[in-house]
């Protein structure tokens, strides 16, 4: 959230100050952090185990009741 906050504001403070060289550094720098974090989120979250067990959805319908 923190990441996100500050590319808001840098990209506002971009604006204000009609985009002066080392604002727009900044703000590439924390657009790269934020898709580094949603990178590793994504990461962490396909690398968690699974809700169920292996081979529950391998049995008819009919069998899992």
């Amino acid at each position: 959230m923190w990441l996100l906050a500050s590319q808001l504001a840098a990209g506002l403070l971009n604006i204000v100050m009609l985009a002066p060289v080392w604002i727009q550094l900044m703000h590439l720098l924390l657009a790269d952090l934020v898709w580094i974090a949603w990178v590793f989120l994504a990461a962490e979250t396909l690398a968690s185990p699974a809700a169920f067990p292996a081979g529950a959805y391998a049995q008819p319908a009919a069998q899992r009741i």
